[in-house]
């Protein structure tokens, strides 16, 4: 935590300011303690002065460090496992760990408020993402866009998420929405909606800054991964089949239609399917909520239709 240092006289200006604000302090969790970075005097033609601002003392970024260090190790189990199952152990860690939380305290916006309290808002959920998966060397960054403003309809606000690469292919993470969504109390598994989507998918309610790269694959998307995307009601079937005879009794599928108008019409359909499969298998009491309802005839901030139903299935035993 040195006072000031000198930096070689490679860029300037905006360039410099770029470099240091967006590709380090955004992208460079561990620098929680440093606010800001200003320039002094040009030392010679070569060489200038950077002045950081930093938040805390050395001693307690020092033993900040021994907690983060410590606090990783909860991720050592998945050291060995494949990039996919990295990125999903770091998500479904935050979103059975975390809450959203947005009343003020200092450590609000940065890696520290999950550590210290497990609760935070899109910045520092997404810079503890990155900070974790930093840990288990998976590739990925943090992503500054926007998203539709609930409140203020039309309006946007700023957000934060995570672009991760999955054998050099990236897809959008967003811990911080699976949280809120499996905080709501309409669900009783995790949720992973956004879970290693595509940039067709998040657009539904996200704003993509034009700096990031493309995500185009589903391939790793949650649903696709664990075979509980259907394209029709006879796939839905076999999905449902599928887990009850692997003893799964709580999963949601993702249906994906064309043209979906009646939803209370397909959730129906989805009951008699569900009925069907739990009379047969001595399996009562059956669940099953609606989790996404798709915007077809409602359309979104950009103007974007969602074609896909999300559902819960939850089994009881008799």
């Amino acid at each position: 935590m040195s006072p000031e240092f000198s930096l070689p006289h490679i860029l300037q200006g905006e360039e410099l300011n770029k470099v240091f604000h967006e590709a380090l302090l955004r992208d460079y969790p561990l620098l929680y303690y440093c606010h800001n970075f200003t320039w002094g005097n040009w030392i010679d033609n070569n060489n200038c002065n950077m002045i950081p601002t930093y938040n805390y003392s050395q001693e307690f970024v020092k033993n900040t460090e021994h907690a983060i260090q410590k606090y990783m190790r909860n991720f050592d189990q998945i050291k060995h496992g494949t990039d996919y199952e990295k990125v999903k152990h770091v998500h479904d860690f935050c979103v059975a760990n975390f809450h959203y939380d947005y009343t003020y305290h200092e450590y609000l916006y940065s890696i520290l408020s999950p550590l210290f309290y497990n609760v935070g808002v899109c910045s520092g959920i997404s810079n503890f993402v990155k900070l974790a998966l930093d840990y288990l060397q998976v590739k990925s960054f943090v992503v500054h866009g926007e998203v539709e403003d609930k409140d203020r309809k039309g309006a946007t606000e700023n957000h934060a998420w995570n672009i991760v690469k999955i054998n050099d292919t990236p897809y959008h993470l967003d811990v911080t929405w699976d949280i809120c969504k499996s905080n709501e109390g309409m669900s009783s598994c995790l949720r992973h909606d956004y879970f290693n989507i595509s940039d067709s998918v998040i657009s539904y309610d996200h704003i993509i800054p034009n700096n990031v790269p493309s995500c185009l694959s589903s391939s790793h998307d949650y649903f696709v991964m664990n075979s509980l995307r259907a394209c029709n009601l006879s796939e839905l079937r076999m999905i449902i089949e599928k887990n009850l005879n692997n003893g799964i009794t709580c999963f949601q599928t993702k249906l994906q239609l064309k043209n979906i108008r009646d939803t209370e019409a397909i959730k129906k359909k989805a009951d008699v399917i569900a009925t069907e499969q739990y009379s047969s298998k001595n399996i009562h009491n059956v669940d099953i909520k609606p989790l996404v309802i798709p915007l077809n005839l409602v359309p979104s901030f950009k103007d974007v239709k969602r074609d896909y139903l999300l559902f819960e299935f939850k089994f009881k035993q008799n």
